[in-house]
């Protein structure tokens, strides 16, 4: 990819987390880290129970998630659109794939090895680190809106609440040392 494309991934990808006045320079120099790949329609991106070896930056297209149900057979239980952090949990914590993610459309990902995603958060300098807290905040938010509404129940934290807790974080980021 080029500077210039890297640059505007960067930008896409802070403003989809909440941080659209952070400086893109940062995450685009971590974009440059990573392996671009190109997916086809119903391209796998990983598969359900495999090792999580990279973090995924999902630059454009679409990802449907897909996870294994009782009898073995691949449920779609959501969808990731561009831009996005996709696997980025397992792939810190060192963990196999809690499920499987398809292209469900043409896409392009940038995949970042899972040991330097960790030597990123560890730095507590790059705005990439606060980004992937975003992401991965976001990603617990929705995956606890997601199981209060497969039980019925109503959300004690309205989505404003993940915007601001992301405007905080971000704040944090933003204070003298």
């Amino acid at each position: 990819m080029s500077p210039d494309e890297l640059g505007r991934h960067a930008e896409r990808l802070l403003a989809a987390h909440a941080l659209a006045d952070a400086d893109p320079a940062p995450l685009a120099g971590v974009l440059a880290r990573c392996a671009e790949r190109r997916l086809g329609t119903g391209q796998l991106l990983f598969r359900e129970g495999d090792p999580a070896g990279e973090l995924t930056f999902l630059l454009e297209g679409r990802v449907s998630v897909m996870k294994k149900d009782p009898s073995g057979a691949d449920r779609p239980i959501g969808s990731w659109f561009a831009p996005a952090l996709v696997g980025g949990l397992a792939a810190v914590e060192g963990a196999r794939r809690s499920a499987s993610c398809v292209a469900g459309a043409p896409s392009v990902v940038a995949a970042l090895p899972a040991a330097d995603a960790r030597a990123l958060l560890a730095d507590p300098g790059p705005a990439g680190a606060f980004i992937l807290l975003s992401a991965f905040t976001e990603a617990l938010a929705n995956t606890t809106q997601h199981l209060r509404d497969l039980l019925g129940e109503s959300a004690s934290a309205p989505a404003a609440d993940v915007g601001r807790l992301l405007a905080l974080l971000h704040g944090a980021k933003q204070q003298p040392t």
